[in-house]
């Protein structure tokens, strides 16, 4: 289903790529942040499709995996995301409400064998609030 959907909608990054689940819990899921942020922002185009699915996602500091992140940050209700972690890797992507009122896909993927996840959210939680004060 999610190749399907993938290949309709023309989202050509995904061609090359492994997906084994679509939950995105497998080590054998060969992804990269420029096919999901493309992915992203073909729903985000979709007037029929993107309040759905925005509203599918954690918001930053109220709900989901995003509700302690980010509880006392700028972000709290104006990052909607989707985080993913495992042994040596993390990530977050989702749409970012700036404080312009600009919206701004965004999608990081690290992978790290040194300093832990919380180190590595920590820097993403960094350049989430840079891009939310500058844009």
């Amino acid at each position: 289903a999610v190749m399907n959907y993938l290949e309709e909608n023309e989202i050509p990054e995904f061609y090359d790529l492994s997906i084994v689940d679509g939950l995105g819990i497998s080590r054998f899921n060969e992804v990269t942040a420029a096919s999901i942020s493309n992915l992203l922002e073909k729903i985000y185009l979709n007037v029929d499709k993107y309040e759905f699915f925005k509203n599918s996602l954690s918001i930053a500091g109220i709900d989901g995996t995003l509700d302690r992140r980010f509880r006392r940050s700028k972000l709290r209700n104006n990052f909607f995301g989707k985080t993913g972690t495992l042994n040596g890797v993390t990530s977050l992507s989702g749409y970012l409400e700036t404080k312009s009122g600009k919206e701004i896909i965004v999608s990081f993927l690290m992978q790290f064998k040194e300093k832990g996840a919380g180190y590595h959210k920590d820097i993403q939680d960094k350049i989430l609030e840079y891009l939310w004060e500058n844009y």
